[in-house]
């Protein structure tokens, strides 16, 4: 079959048949809740490739074509609405709404963010985020730069494209030096030995002129 991922995250396969015409869709979601058993959405996913998978082992060609679609988000467990995947696909509801939907985290449909471990399910596009801070500006600018350069190097090396692109820019407060030297002394007479965490602790100051 000819897969492709459309805007929305809805994985489709298209067995090519011998009219053109409206194809013949099957398919059901791979997304469950709590549950939900081995059953929930996939079967129905397991039954349209099975469908396709007999017309290859018998060398035959539909009269007309098969879409095999596995839809994203049915659930709505993670993102709302529920049913997502099916209403963009059917036009129920417009991409842009069902791409602004964000979670518990406001992290929103189809980004990507790299974690130690986290496998990238999302083909074809993938999105990493860097917080850099420095009191000295010109050094942070630097930084950024240099960073920049690094990431497009090295994914040119395993020929891939990567934009760069500052996406908030926070004025940084540079404290007070006698307010970081009281924090300073607070924690290090918290501490029994170097090295020790430092538990819950609440440091009163008093605001001096």
């Amino acid at each position: 079959m000819d897969v492709h991922l459309d805007a929305i995250g809805n994985l489709i396969g298209v067995l090519h048949g011998l009219e053109e015409g409206p194809p013949v869709v099957v398919g059901s979601h791979i997304d469950t809740v709590e549950n939900g058993g081995k059953f929930d959405g996939l079967l129905g996913v397991v039954a349209g490739l099975e469908v396709a998978s007999v017309y290859a082992d018998l060398g035959k060609t539909p009269k007309r074509p098969i879409r095999v679609v596995a839809f994203t988000n049915e659930e709505g467990v993670r993102f709302q609405p529920d049913l997502m995947g099916s209403a963009v696909f059917s036009g129920w509801l417009e991409l842009e709404d069902a791409l602004g939907s964000r979670d518990s985290n406001s992290v929103a449909v189809g980004d990507v963010s790299f974690y130690p471990g986290n496998i990238n399910v999302v083909p074809g596009r993938a999105v990493a985020k860097v917080d850099l801070r420095h009191p000295d500006q010109r050094t942070l600018d630097t930084v950024v730069a240099d960073v920049s350069n690094d990431v497009r190097d090295a994914c040119a090396r395993i020929s891939l494209t990567a934009d760069a692109s500052i996406i908030s820019d926070g004025r940084v407060t540079t404290f007070d030096a006698d307010l970081v030297n009281t924090v300073e002394r607070a924690a290090s007479d918290r501490l029994e030995k170097p090295g020790e965490v430092i538990g819950d602790y609440i440091l009163n100051l008093t605001e001096s002129t």
